[in-house]
């Protein structure tokens, strides 16, 4: 079964990729490569089932975007697809813990 955040991942790969396609310096560029790179690796794991560690990643990527940003052509939708993703994938990784016994 592949997961939705796999889906959802993609749709950020693109999304980054289509703002590596617009960016205009060096900077710009170097931000999207990382990002791309994080993201490639966060994919590697999920496909491994390896949800624990691309979460991990996420949070590494999460503080890096909040302390740099993402700046230049397409960001807005590029930052939207990571915030789904990394929704999706937080339900994903909760999904796979046990009920703590309290009914809900």
């Amino acid at each position: 079964m592949r997961p939705k955040s796999l889906g959802l991942l993609d749709d950020y790969i693109a999304a980054l990729r289509k703002c590596l396609e617009l960016a205009t310096d060096f900077a710009e560029r170097n931000c999207f490569f990382l990002r791309l790179a994080a993201a490639g690796e966060m994919r590697t794991r999920i496909e491994e089932g390896d949800i624990a560690t691309a979460f991990s990643i996420l949070s590494d990527e999460r503080r890096s975007i909040e302390r740099d940003g993402m700046y230049g052509p397409g960001t807005n939708a590029a930052h939207d697809a990571f915030l789904f993703f990394a929704e999706s994938l937080k339900t994903e990784r909760l999904a796979g813990f046990p009920d703590a016994g309290f009914g809900h």
